[in-house]
This record gives C-alpha cells, sequence and structure tokens, in this order.
C-alpha cells in the first residue's frame, strides 16, 4: 500500500482583561499526546436521577406507594365486612407488588401530554459536567476559521492562520489541545459549539473568521463556553495583511490569559514567532501546503513551484525550505527518480538546517531527504525533529513510513501506534498501523487497525468527498476488514477520478493483488510504472504485493525499475 503524506509544515492597545473568564469553566477529558491530561467526571448515577425525575418516574412511583398502602387499609378494613375471603386481602397485596413496576416502566416510556398520551421524548443533550478540580490544566478547541473573503477563495490562508494559533497554544505546556485532525473535522459538519466541545472533551472553543481583500485583513475570533453558548471573549482585528502575525500572537496570548495560564520563556517564544518576515512569502507557502494535500503529480509540481517561490521571496524562510525539500524528495521518490530531484531534496534541506538548526520540521525534512540516499544519518535526524518537538505527529510518522520500506516492521509498529497516540482521529496513522502488523503476521491487530481507519476515513469524506488520498487507503483497508466488494467499489471510484495517477493506479493494484485478481493487478501496476511510478521500495517490500511475487510479469517489472 501506498500512501502520500502531508508536509512538513509551519506549526502549521485594544487589550482589555480576559484572565477571569475561565475560573468557572474547568478541565475535560484528557487528549491524547499532551502532556497535562484532565478527566472528564460524568456522574452517572445523578445523570440517572436527573432522567428519572424528568420522566416523572420518582412522583409516579411515590403516588403508587401511597396509593398502594391506602388500598390495603381499605382492604383490610372493608372486606371482613363484606365476608370476602381472607386470601382477598392477599391477592390485593400482591396485585398492588406486581403492578408497581410495570407502573414505573410505563412512567419512564409514556406521558400525558395536552394532545393525549405518547411517548416520552428523549432529553436535549446537555453539556458533560467537568471537574471542579481547578489543578487540572484547561482544553480548548481551535476550529477552522471560516472564509468570509468575497470570492471564497482563501480557505488555506484561513486554515493557516487556525493552524498557526492551535500550534502556538500547542506549545503551551498547562493547556491541553486537540489535535488539528480532531478539531478540523467538524468544519461545515452542522454540530452546534455544545456537540463540539463534548465530543472533543474540552470546555472552551476558539472559533474566527477571515476575510482578505487585497492587503486588507479582517480577522473575528471569539472563546466560547461550550457549557452554555455564551461568549466568554470576542474581539475583531482590521489590520493590514503584514499584521497577520501579530494578529495571531495576539488571539494566542488572550487565549492564554483566559485559562489563566503563566508562559515560560519558550511558551513565550513560541506565541511570538514569526515564520517570515514577507507575507507574500508567506501565502505562498500556505497555497504549496494546500496543493501537496491533493494527492497528484499536478499538485505536488504546483506545491514544488510554489514553496520555490516563497524561498525567492524570503531567502530566510526556513519553513519554505522544509517544503521544497520534502515537494522534491516525494516526487524523486514515487515520481522521478532523477539525480536532479534528489539534489534538490539534500540541498533544500540543509538550506532549511543552517537557517533553523533548533527547527524540527527542518530536522524532519533532512531525515526525508537522507532516507532517499540510504543514508543511515537519516534515522539520526528523525530522532533529533522527535527530540526538539515530541507532539510533531510527522516526525514519527515519517520516521515509521521510512521503516516500514526498509522491512523493519517492529520500529514501524512502534512509531505509528505513537501517531494514534499524538493524533487519535488521523486515519493516516492507523492505515499505516495496519500495513505493518499485516506484514508482521499479526492479522488480529491488522484488522482492527484497518477497522478503525475505515472508520476515519468515511467520517473525513463527508466533509472532503474528493480526497484521492482517503479514497485509496481506504480501499486498501475495506480489503484487510473482509469488505472486498466495497473495496472494488472504492478503487474503481479513485481510478475514475484520476485514470493516469500512478499512486492511484499503484493502490488500486494493491486492491486486485489482495483480492486475488492478479492478472487485472499486474495490468493496473503496469500502468502506474508507465505513468512514471518510481516506489521501488515499496513494490519491494509491500505485503499487499505477496499474491504477485512469484509471476515472471512482477519479476520484470521490477527489473525494469532497476
Amino acid at each position: 500500500m501506498l500512501t502520500m503524506f502531508s508536509p512538513p509544515g509551519v506549526r502549521d492597545p485594544r487589550d482589555r482583561d480576559v484572565r477571569p473568564i475561565m475560573r468557572c469553566v474547568n478541565a475535560a477529558p484528557h487528549c491524547p499526546g499532551r502532556q497535562h491530561r484532565g478527566r472528564l467526571q460524568l456522574a452517572p448515577m445523578a445523570g440517572l436521577w436527573t432522567e428519572l425525575k424528568r420522566r416523572r418516574v420518582i412522583r409516579v412511583g411515590l403516588v403508587y406507594v401511597a396509593a398502594g398502602w391506602f388500598l390495603i387499609e381499605v382492604a383490610e378494613t372493608t372486606f371482613e365486612h363484606l365476608d370476602l375471603p381472607d386470601w382477598t386481602v392477599t391477592f390485593v397485596i400482591l396485585l398492588i407488588a406486581v403492578g408497581f413496576p410495570l407502573t414505573l416502566i410505563l412512567a419512564w416510556a409514556l406521558e400525558i401530554s395536552p394532545a393525549g398520551i405518547r411517548r416520552t421524548p428523549k432529553a436535549e443533550p446537555t453539556a458533560p459536567e467537568f471537574s471542579s478540580d481547578e489543578s487540572l490544566p484547561p482544553g480548548v478547541a481551535v476550529l477552522p476559521f471560516a472564509d468570509m473573503s468575497p470570492d471564497q477563495d482563501q480557505g488555506y490562508f484561513c486554515d493557516g492562520m487556525a493552524e498557526e494559533i492551535l500550534d502556538a497554544l500547542a506549545h503551551v505546556g498547562h493547556l491541553r489541545i486537540p489535535a488539528r485532525t480532531a478539531s478540523f473535522r467538524f468544519r461545515d459538519a452542522g454540530d452546534d459549539i455544545q456537540s463540539i466541545g463534548q465530543k472533543l472533551g474540552v470546555p472552551v472553543v476558539l472559533e474566527g473568521s477571515v476575510r482578505k481583500s487585497g492587503n486588507q485583513l479582517r480577522v473575528t475570533a471569539q472563546l466560547i463556553d461550550a457549557a452554555n453558548g455564551y461568549h466568554l471573549w470576542s474581539e475583531s482585528f482590521d489590520r493590514s495583511l503584514e499584521d497577520v502575525f501579530a494578529i495571531q500572537s495576539e488571539i494566542a496570548r488572550k487565549v492564554v490569559q483566559a485559562c489563566q495560564v503563566t508562559l515560560s520563556p519558550s511558551e513565550e517564544h513560541e506565541l511570538e514567532k514569526i515564520p517570515t518576515v514577507n507575507v507574500q512569502a508567506y501565502d505562498r507557502y500556505l497555497r504549496g501546503r494546500q496543493f501537496i494535500y491533493l494527492y497528484t503529480r499536478k499538485a505536488i509540481a504546483e506545491s514544488n513551484r510554489l514553496f520555490k517561490e516563497a524561498c525567492d521571496m524570503d531567502p530566510d524562510f526556513a519553513l519554505a525550505y522544509c517544503g521544497l525539500a520534502y515537494s522534491n524528495a516525494t516526487a524523486y521518490h514515487f515520481l522521478d527518480h532523477s539525480e536532479e530531484k534528489l539534489r534538490l531534496a539534500v540541498e533544500n534541506s540543509e538550506r532549511a538546517l543552517e537557517l533553523a538548526p533548533d527547527l524540527a520540521e527542518a530536522h524532519l525534512a533532512r531525515a526525508m531527504a537522507l532516507s532517499e540516499q540510504d543514508n543511515p544519518d537519516a534515522i539520526r535526524e528523525f530522532k533529533n525533529a522527535i527530540r526538539l518537538d515530541p507532539r510533531l505527529y510527522d516526525a514519527y510518522y515519517y520516521y515509521g513510513v521510512e521503516r516500514f520500506h526498509r522491512g523493519d516492521f517492529e520500529k514501524a509498529i512502534e512509531l505509528f501506534n505513537e501517531t494514534t497516540r499524538l493524533e487519535p482521529d488521523n486515519y493516516l496513522g492507523y492505515s499505516m498501523l495496519g500495513a505493518a502488523y499485516h506484514a508482521q503476521g499479526l492479522g488480529g491487530l491488522s484488522t482492527e487497525s484497518a477497522r478503525r481507519s475505515v472508520e476515519l476515513i468515511k467520517q473525513h469524506l463527508e466533509v472532503t468527498p474528493d480526497d484521492l488520498r482517503a479514497i485509496v487507503l481506504g480501499a486498501t483497508d475495506l480489503v484487510e476488514i473482509g469488505e472486498e466488494d466495497e473495496a472494488k467499489t472504492w478503487a474503481e471510484r479513485a481510478l475514475a477520478m484520476s485514470p493516469e495517477e500512478s499512486s492511484v493506479l499503484y493502490n488500486v493494484a494493491c486492491v486486485y493483488a489482495v483480492t486475488g485478481q492478479t492478472d487485472k493487478a499486474m495490468d493496473v501496476l503496469e500502468k502506474a510504472v508507465v505513468a512514471g511510478y518510481a516506489g521501488m521500495d515499496w513494490l519491494t517490500h509491500d505485503s499487499q504485493l505477496d499474491n504477485l511475487r512469484e509471476l515472471p510479469r512482477f519479476a520484470a517489472l521490477l527489473e525494469s525499475l532497476d
């Protein structure tokens, strides 16, 4: 199974005191991947008691007991004078006893309304009850900012701003910030703030909007109490585009103040960090990241062009060189096995490290370039990236991918497990974890991981239905969980969307190979190579191609790539 990955990214005087507003907002369930973990302290018995009262079960029960006691007293007093047998009183007591649970059940299920007897409606969802322990770190979810620009063409810029704020807050040790994949899945989902807070396990949500027109920028941000939907803080910033980093820093700082967190010097630095002095270079960089996600030859070429423009506009923009190194390394690995691409990947990663030796993304870019050279120093650079930023998902992910296509499946499993801890809502980690388990012959664990991957991919496709990467990975994972017919449907859907894309052809070939359609798999795999696929490591180690390895056509294909 071939997969394409997101690139190393930007970790992606009107002041008023906002510090007191968090005093009544407490921590929620733990967010995997953070140093400080709170617990959501739900009170199930209290919740049951509340629901019993809402459905009037308690009232009905008390009335029934009182009425039953009265009837028994009447029976004991009158039945003797009516010359009824002694057992009739006992019979009344038994009827009342049997009727008690039945009455409670009916009280739970039905209610009497002006329209008559009807089923009791379900309770409206309520916000979780968070622990009142103020020692627990507060949690804040950062949602994607809405694009309010006239042409609705600034989505990449809005996402970039939200990611910058999210990443700055994630570096504050006493805050719990759900990962991008967790919070951004609520884009256009229709969930209200209360529901989002409950699902993400945070009491506070930050949302915003961006209107970008020419060189003018209007950013609105608001911090909302997820328990009741009330605004804790809201502010609009009307500035020039050159002030974008100052706006991001100011919003992040207002959130920190609201949470009453004291910053360390290193955390202060994270909030004030500016990736480039040239906002036009920053704009090109954000657009380049957007294209690299699209998983096509054309998109990779376009991202390369935009990263190059960003570097030309600001020769000291380290993250742009990281992106340029990544796009060249990706093109070399999968599409264009030329020495020129490899040289550019190596040189750009070197430049990124020269500019920012303490930047985790620079070490990651360097590791990716070195791994294409089979240079053992790549391992050291992956470890350096993790040491510099233990929360950097991509460092574990790419390191795991490198170990996977080198055949070190045990280490790959360890690293992919770490990605699922850091971002439990990201399907990529589960998909690759399943592939690594499969390669190790751990079928049960492989199926479990693949099933989780499919669940997350289906959620993702509800929001982004044309994501080729998600579709082709979902197809291979569907095979793993035994849904072969659906897997073939997804594979054909990907082919219909992009019939000449080598990475799509490769993954579809994997689906056909695993389902025993070896001739069809070879046809599509040969087309992938003709279309420019050059991933020799994947062809050599991908366990999903095992059904093809004894075929003369497969041996000939490998020989043609040597």
